[in-house]
């Protein structure tokens, strides 16, 4: 067990110091190691020495020879090349002590994390490092009803919304903390019995109907002002299952003439039946309450409590949430809490894309997605199986930074960004697609010699082989005449002649690259049939109206490892997913 221990810190570390110009984070590799070892939290005093020790010998390694370790003992740590993306500062934050400052991200569980929410994510983890303080993952997942958990995604998964704890992995924000809500439900019902005897909350049977009409006249409802011990016995007795076919609802105690209705004594805590609607974690929910769960908190009441007891001193939330943050500063100033600095930042829209996961989860259903890794969606999980690195995705997102007003962003700027990351690391090779055969008429063998690269001097090489003084070759159909001459990239200049059903290329007699500039024949690119591999593309349906394209590609392909980034010459970056029986799976990326 020691043995392990030691090589997974070992491992770690030389992965966090060859991708940080060959200096390991000492917090940095403690946080991955509790990460992924959760029960050595209790032994983090015991561990620390160790870990030190280790970055210290590490960081005495040069980057080439931290470099060589990874290749021999860890080459999976090496999947993500060392790419460096713009860096960018982020303002001061109001109120903010280095050492002091708890952020924290809470995403509702009900489906995987997309563009649009993880700006709160970035600028939580951000802001925690730049203040050397606690970022903590919560897990809202109190109401089994209208935003029902989704346990799991992936089949592999061990823990409960493992996926979500992966896309953080992915962008390496990795929590100091996590919690989930539905495993404190006991907590949230002894502070709202604190609350009920102090006179803030109440127990209301008042209909949807009259709370709405109440609330819209301002009007106190005729449960407002029970007697705290009726409160207090119907909240116990709702706890334990009474009521259920009831309007029996908690609210708090808020100023009845707000201008907004919906602050007005808004609800804390509804019923709802575990036999009508299970929470998908209900067994390990009943083992920790010793009973069914009937009674649970509202969005605004379980996030204050616990903004509150973990002790979180900056939120930062869209703008959209003012509302909440209104709601929520009653029970601040009832109990005489210190509320968190509150940051709303404006909205961000993304022009083109489906971010709603009750229409993605539609959509799936009905087929229109194939999954949550559709390339026509927004979730990380798409991101992350197209190509797109995090460090694109993350600059993208903090640039924008904590403005309050709104933004619309087309997915240019993403691939904008992206393009120059993988740009000097991504070869580059021929794709024919919607290919047609073309007899080109060669007097002897020729060997071609393709740069890989045009930065390096990397080549490869293949050799054509004519039989009867024809050799094959595929173009894209779109580039086909009736009767051209064009520029065979690396080959010559030909005349492009459709004879009957078939087409043949007839090598002009200038072969020359000056004659090709002068007539301005246009250059594409082949791919020669006896070096050739299937290929099949995976692309968003908005780029080409339909989610696959087919077509050749070299097969000099053969020769590279799954999430390799390509560009294919004259068309766009991909990503490889894997080869299979000879045919080639790649994901489009962008142009």
């Amino acid at each position: 067990m020691e043995e392990e221990l030691k090589d997974l810190i070992f491992r770690k570390t030389l992965s966090n110091a060859y991708k940080h110009d060959g200096k390991a984070s000492k917090d940095a590799v403690i946080r991955k190691i509790i990460f992924l070892k959760p029960e050595l939290r209790q032994r983090i005093k015991e561990i620390i020495p160790l870990i030190e020790k280790i970055v210290a010998e590490v960081n005495t390694l040069s980057l080439e020879e931290q470099y060589n370790y990874l290749l021999a003992k860890y080459p999976e740590e090496l999947k993500e090349e060392k790419i460096e993306a713009k860096r960018f500062e982020l303002p001061a934050l109001e109120g903010a002590e280095t050492g002091k400052v708890v952020t924290r991200f809470a995403p509702n569980p009900d489906g995987p994390l997309h563009i649009g929410n993880i700006r709160a994510m970035l600028l939580s983890h951000e802001y925690a490092r730049i203040y050397k303080g606690k970022f903590i993952l919560r897990l809202e997942d109190t109401d089994p009803r209208t935003k029902r958990p989704l346990l799991h995604i992936f089949k592999d998964e061990k823990k409960d919304y493992e996926y979500i704890l992966r896309d953080l992995e992915w962008f390496e924000a990795y929590p100091d903390e996590i919690y989930i809500q539905s495993d404190r439900l006991k907590i949230y019902y002894n502070i709202a019995e604190e609350m009920l005897k102090k006179g803030v909350l109440y127990v209301c049977f008042c209909s949807k109907e009259e709370i709405a009409k109440n609330r819209a006249l301002g009007k106190a409802c005729v449960h407002r002002d029970r007697e705290i011990e009726k409160n207090l016995s119907d909240f116990d007795k709702i706890i334990e299952g009474a009521y259920l076919n009831e309007n029996a609802v908690v609210r708090i105690k808020t100023d009845l003439s707000h201008p907004d209705p919906s602050v007005r004594d808004w609800i804390a805590f509804r019923i709802i039946n575990p036999k009508d609607y299970p929470h998908p974690r209900l067994d390990s929910i009943v083992a920790y309450l010793g009973h069914l769960p009937y009674l649970w908190p509202t969005y605004n009441f379980a996030s204050t409590i616990d903004d509150h007891l973990m002790g979180v001193s900056h939120i930062f939330r869209a703008k959209e949430h003012m509302g909440n943050t209104i709601k929520q500063s009653y029970i601040y100033k009832a109990m005489d809490w210190k509320q968190p600095y509150t940051i709303h930042y404006g909205r961000i829209k993304f022009e083109g894309v489906v971010l709603s996961k009750s229409k993605i989860i539609d959509g799936m259903k009905k087929g229109i997605y194939e999954g949550f890794h559709d390339v026509d969606l927004a979730t990380i999980i798409s991101f992350r199986e197209r190509g797109f690195l995090p460090k694109s995705i993350k600059q993208l997102i903090l640039e924008m930074g904590i403005k309050p007003v709104e933004a619309k962003i087309s997915f240019e700027n993403l691939h904008a960004i992206n393009r120059k990351i993988i740009d000097p690391i991504a070869d580059r090779y021929f794709f024919v697609k919607d290919p047609v055969l073309v007899k080109i008429k060669l007097g002897s063998s020729q060997k071609i010699k393709r740069q890989l690269h045009p930065s390096r001097q990397d080549f490869f090489e293949f050799e054509i082989i004519p039989e009867n003084g024809y050799a094959n070759i595929f173009l894209d159909e779109n580039d086909l005449k009736e009767d051209f001459e064009v520029r065979l990239i690396e080959l010559g200049n030909f005349r492009i002649v459709k004879r009957d059903s078939s087409y043949e290329g007839i090598p002009l007699e200038d072969q020359s690259l000056e004659y090709a500039r002068e007539k301005k024949l246009k250059l594409i690119q082949w791919v020669y049939q006896g070096y050739s591999l299937d290929c099949i593309i995976k692309v968003p349906s908005y780029i080409f109206g339909k989610k696959i394209i087919t077509g050749k590609v070299e097969a000099q392909i053969e020769k590279i490892k799954p999430n390799t980034f390509v560009q294919f010459v004259r068309y766009f970056f991909a990503k490889l997913h894997n080869i299979h029986d000879k045919v080639a799976l790649f994901y489009y990326l962008h142009d």
